[in-house]
């Protein structure tokens, strides 16, 4: 069940988690979270505030038994009409992504990397699978689901 709203930031997703993720008692969640918070959607935020809050996220997951499974923060693109660099530095995003990595690694978390199936030669989400350079279309999650799927079967086993 996708719980996901659009535009939303860690912050906000800490606030729904009890109601829309521990009450429902799934077995696991996908967290993928954390472009919204590196373009300022909510205002200001340190990478420690985003971490904070995934990490909290997680750790309310465990302590009721749901196995956690942390998504890689997707690749963007200036290939549309809006330069997604401009509000989303790819710099920032690996360095989210290479904590989101690491704290999996440590937590007993899985980490789900979409990054190596979305990204072009330059690191730019591929032009064929987003019209904004932001959101994958319908080809672009095509390419997610294996990913997901490897991380889910992962995490249940």
């Amino acid at each position: 069940m996708n719980r996901g709203i659009t535009g939303q930031t860690t912050p906000q997703m800490l606030v729904r988690f009890y109601p829309d993720v521990v009450e429902l008692k799934p077995a696991a969640v996908i967290i993928l979270a954390g472009t919204n918070d590196i373009a300022r959607n909510t205002g200001p935020q340190t990478a420690e505030m985003i971490q904070r809050n995934l990490m909290a996220m997680a750790e309310l997951a465990k302590a009721n038994g749901i196995k956690v499974i942390f998504c890689s923060v997707l690749p963007i693109s200036d290939y549309g009409r809006v330069k997604q660099t401009v509000g989303r530095p790819p710099a920032d995003i690996l360095k989210l992504n290479a904590w989101l990595r690491e704290y999996a690694a440590k937590t007993g978390a899985i980490y789900a990397d979409y990054f190596p199936a979305l990204a072009d030669e330059k690191g730019f989400m591929k032009q064929a699978i987003s019209g904004d350079g932001l959101h994958p279309n319908a080809a672009g999650y095509e390419l997610m689901v294996p990913v997901a799927s490897a991380a889910i079967q992962k995490a249940l086993q």
